[in-house]
């Protein structure tokens, strides 16, 4: 579990069920407990479409060292509210990309914090290598400019 959340960044407790293979709410709800006691693993909270809220979960620096993983820190205090936060939804719907279409296939994911060169600023959400071919992912919400998927896409047929 610490090292997908050393991939993914920022999971919830349905992710990280799935990914873990729990079958039980309590079962996976002990062991972050446990987790977050230990010092391994931070918790925030968000909104859900219910209107309830719902816990999220990074690697503390601890965790990093851990899973053996590097670090990336993230600005919230623990137990903090990330309302209307476009990073946080950003990256729990591509976590869903991972765990729904990637995970357990035998396909490459790699997540990219710094642009791909000097000479071309891009930074890519996610890459999946599969059968000798490799794939940019780039995800929208909806919430980018026309302007900023044009010039992505200049970059990408620059890069090409």
């Amino acid at each position: 579990m610490l090292r997908f959340l050393s991939l993914l960044r920022i999971l919830d407790r349905r992710q990280i069920e799935r990914i873990a293979g729990f079958t039980s709410i309590s079962r996976v709800n002990v062991r972050l407990g446990k987790l977050r006691k230990a010092g391994l693993i931070v918790r925030y909270f968000t909104g859900s479409r219910s209107g309830s809220k719902r816990s999220l979960y990074a690697l503390t620096k601890s965790g990093s060292v851990e899973a053996e993983a590097p670090f990336v820190h993230l600005k919230w205090k623990s137990d903090s509210f990330l309302l209307g936060n476009a990073f946080v939804a950003h990256q729990l719907a591509l976590n869903d990309i991972y765990i729904e279409g990637v995970l357990g296939r035998g396909i490459g994911w790699k997540t990219f914090a710094q642009p791909l060169s000097a000479s071309i600023p891009l930074v890519p959400d996610a890459l999946i290598e599969a059968e000798a071919r490799a794939f940019f992912v780039e995800l929208d919400l909806g919430t980018e400019q026309l302007a900023v998927w044009t010039r992505k896409t200049f970059l990408y047929l620059k890069l090409a």
